[in-house]
């Protein structure tokens, strides 16, 4: 949803579901993945990029988000940034792998 939001250009509205989101993810209810997703569909990359950075150090993980980090297509924006390489290296995944 946040993704949609972002997209059409409803901010005030993304910015409530972002929040949620990041505010979830910290509480361990949600994956930081899906709190980035927004942010990489508003041109965040930056914030986008934090968030999945704490993507690795997530534990327990409350999903198995991190196993498609590669493939998710909502990142697809991300996909080619150094950063986001070096996260999927961190979870375990092969940068081939995007």
């Amino acid at each position: 949803m946040g993704a949609a939001l972002a997209a059409a250009g409803m901010s005030d509205e993304f910015r409530w579901v972002a929040d949620r989101l990041e505010t979830w993810a910290k509480n361990g209810q949600e994956s930081w993945s899906a709190a980035a997703v927004p942010y990489v569909w508003s041109g965040d990359f930056d914030h986008a990029l934090d968030l999945l950075e704490r993507v690795p150090e997530q534990r327990p993980p409350p999903s198995n988000w991190p196993a498609f980090l590669a493939v998710w297509p909502l990142l697809d924006p991300v996909r080619d940034d150094p950063r986001f390489r070096v996260v999927l290296e961190r979870v375990g995944l092969s940068p081939r792998d995007a």
